[in-house]
Formats: structure tokens, C-alpha cells, sequence
């Protein structure tokens, strides 16, 4: 499942990972995807991972949070990939903000580790984008 990628590196106690699991299925659910492989599931648990990172617990708040965020990228794009890659790296510029404030080693390594993860499905997701856009004939 696409969020417990995510949530491996134990940054989030117990009753925060029972409310995302609980925010990732509802989200699935009311998208229709069944496909746990489909692409979709990777934003949608990426999308909760950031706001749950914010400080959102709530799961119904945080599968409306993704859900909306989701039908608001750009239209213009053929997978929304550029938007997708800022938003990740937004939530990177969270992570080392938070981690600077930190006073705590280990918590400030867990945080810039999660930033450096953000990063790197920025830099992924730009890339699929590219060749989705090469592949249809449209310039990015």
C-alpha cells in the first residue's frame, strides 16, 4: 500500500497511523480506485503524509485535505506533474523548517530525512511528467 511506504520511517506514533491508514482508505474509497498500484494512490498517500506533517490528525480532515488538493492541479498539465513537484518540494521546505526548530537530534534527522524523501518524489514525479508529456507530443 502506497502510504505505508511512507510512514516506515516511524516519525508518526501509532494512533497518528491508524488516522492516516483510516484518511488513505476513505480517500480510495470516495476516488474509486481499487488499483492499490495506480499512480493516483501515491499522491493521495503524499498528500495526507503533508498535512498529517502539519499537524492534521483528523481523518476525515485529512482525506478531504487530499481529495480537494488533488482536483484543484492544473488542468493545463497532462498529469499535473510540475504542480505535484512544487507541492513536494513545499512540503521538503516544511520538513527542514520544522527540523531547524528542533532540539532533539534525532527528531531533527527524522525530519530532514522525511524533507530529502520529499525531494527525491519531486524529482521523480517531474520525471514521469516528462515522459508522459514526450510520449503524447506535448512540451513541457
Amino acid at each position: 500500500m502506497a502510504i505505508d511506504r511512507h510512514l516506515q520511517d516511524g516519525v508518526f506514533d501509532p494512533e497518528a497511523v491508524t488516522a492516516l491508514t483510516a484518511a488513505y482508505e476513505e480517500a480510495l474509497r470516495r476516488f474509486g480506485l481499487v488499483d492499490r498500484t495506480d499512480p493516483v494512490t501515491e499522491l493521495i498517500a503524499a498528500r495526507i503524509i503533508a498535512c498529517a506533517s502539519m499537524g492534521e490528525l483528523d481523518p476525515l480532515r485529512l482525506c478531504e485535505r487530499a481529495l480537494k488538493g488533488i482536483s484543484q492541479m492544473s488542468s493545463s498539465e497532462p498529469d499535473g506533474s510540475r504542480l505535484q513537484a512544487q507541492e513536494y518540494r513545499q512540503c521538503a521546505a516544511q520538513c527542514v523548517a520544522l527540523a531547524q526548530r528542533m532540539s532533539l537530534h534525532d527528531n531533527k534527522a527524522r525530519l530532514l530525512q522525511m524533507a530529502q524523501q520529499w525531494l527525491d518524489v519531486a524529482d521523480d514525479v517531474e520525471r514521469r511528467g516528462k515522459g508522459i508529456g514526450a510520449a503524447k507530443g506535448i512540451q513541457q
